[in-house]
């Protein structure tokens, strides 16, 4: 994802330092973990509680191996979204998932997103955009990664939005991010009614 013609990773971690400088959160989670990317953005001294969740054991305990001492209050956990109902811990008060939505159930996904907020909270995620002409995962020299294909489901924006709406989640700013290799991933922020 951080290859300099796919830049994902690189897109992401803007995205996130944006909300995280716009919303000012004192709690903040984030659903899809990994190694704890884009962590390094978020700034101790206001957010002083943070969850990392992800359903990779391994992902969750390299993030708690880099962060778990970064924060005042830090909530590492293991947790396969498409399996629970609400959120396995307190609400928080800004939420981010990027490019996750694709891999998981929305309408779960989203119900998880919202009895995770505080009401008024709010949920940033990033997708990929539906493409008729780009494929779901970016060619790379790491050819493991085709294999993630068949588990991924472009995203219009409508049906998220459409999905979130039920959920409890007020649609807000939205933009359009084009990568590199032309794949277009839309920035989206929720409110929590």
């Amino acid at each position: 994802m951080s290859l300099p013609y796919v830049a994902q990773a690189q897109a992401l971690g803007s995205e996130l330092e944006r909300l995280l400088r716009l919303y000012r959160p004192a709690s903040f989670a984030l659903l899809g973990c990994s190694g704890g990317n884009g962590l390094e953005r978020v700034d101790p001294m206001l957010t002083r509680r943070v969850v990392a969740l992800d359903v990779n054991p391994e992902y969750v305990r390299a993030t708690a191996a880099r962060f778990g001492r970064s924060f005042s209050c830090f909530e590492p956990l293991v947790c396969d979204i498409s399996l629970v109902e609400a959120a396995p811990f307190r609400p928080v008060d800004l939420l981010f998932a990027g490019l996750l939505l694709e891999y998981v159930p929305l309408l779960p996904a989203l119900r998880l997103v919202r009895s995770g907020l505080e009401s008024g909270g709010i949920f940033g995620c990033v997708f990929q955009r539906e493409s008729s002409s780009l494929g779901h995962v970016s060619p790379s020299p790491y050819a493991s990664l085709s294999l993630l294909s068949p588990h991924m489901t472009t995203l219009a924006r409508d049906d998220v939005e459409d999905a979130a709406g039920r959920c409890g989640l007020r649609a807000g700013a939205v933009r359009d991010l084009r990568m590199p290799n032309g794949k277009i991933l839309v920035s989206q922020v929720y409110e929590a009614e």
